[in-house]
């Protein structure tokens, strides 16, 4: 992290968000000759943290584009994060993104992520200059990489595809609207442990128990918009609950500008939770 440093005491309220804007500018760099490329940032990161920002237009997604059910607590987070947003001047309507054909969206993403798993293990297999043994991955990895030879080139292609149309959907929106406010996952954090893989547990049953902790942020891993969780809900018990701000592509600075302003109006880099046996 940067530091407080010489800054003056109002900015020591937004030093988290100073470390991930430093972070980000510390290792983000232009990939030349790469297959794609991500719009050049106008300034660095950490002087947008102290940038003048202007009203936003904010539409609102209470439903993961799956459909799974959210849990009050998140919803609790949303509603709080909206009038946090209204009262600091934006503009926050009900007005959500909607993708055509959200089971296709799944099912490509299930095998752009298969395929993915098991190219990332044969580049790391030929680094070492052997096959991965039995308990050099763990059982979930395994289970991932297994699936991958279902996927036929034709389906791999097919999926980018697929993906590549959503985004494009979802790139229709912010013609109009500037972020996506949404939960960050559509159910309370989970206990250290819970979400293992278990021992005989087929992988169709893993995706669908681990699914509302990945609802509304996958989108994103599909369609490369920066999106930012922060933590601006506390449940009765004292756990955080995170809200999502997707912005258009390449506009990481809107979201550090608001976070910077969401940060000095609700302060959250001094809170921690409560440990519990």
């Amino acid at each position: 992290g940067e530091g407080t440093g010489g800054l003056p005491a109002e900015h020591c309220c937004s030093i988290s968000v100073r470390d991930s804007a430093a972070l980000l500018d510390a290792t983000s760099a232009p990939d030349y000759g790469g297959p794609y490329v991500a719009p050049f940032k106008a300034r660095p990161y950490l002087q947008e943290v102290d940038a003048p920002h202007r009203r936003l237009r904010i539409g609102l997604l209470r439903t993961p584009l799956t459909g799974i059910d959210v849990h009050p607590d998140c919803l609790a987070a949303l509603e709080s994060a909206a009038l946090l947003c209204r009262g600091l001047g934006h503009e926050v309507t009900d007005e959500a993104p909607t993708v055509s054909d959200m089971p296709a969206v799944g099912q490509a993403f299930a095998r752009l992520f298969v395929v993915s798993a098991a190219l990332h293990l044969r580049s790391l297999e030929q680094q070492v200059g052997r096959q991965a043994g039995e308990h050099d991955i763990e059982p979930l990895t395994r289970a991932v990489v297994g699936l991958a030879g279902q996927v036929s080139a034709t389906d791999y292609v097919l999926a980018q595809r697929t993906l590549q149309r959503m985004a494009r959907e979802i790139a229709a929106f912010h013609e109009h609207y500037d972020l996506i406010l949404s939960p960050t996952m559509a159910c309370p954090p989970s206990a250290i442990g819970e979400l293992a893989f278990r021992e005989g547990e087929s992988i169709e049953a893993f995706f669908a128990r681990s699914g509302p902790f990945a609802a509304f942020t996958s989108v994103y891993n599909a369609t490369g918009q920066p999106a930012m969780s922060v933590p601006l809900h506390w449940t009765a018990g004292g756990t955080p609950i995170g809200v999502q701000f997707a912005a258009r592509l390449g506009d990481e600075g809107t979201l550090f500008r608001l976070a910077a302003e969401l940060e000095r109006a609700r302060p959250w880099a001094s809170r921690l939770p409560p440990l519990r046996g």
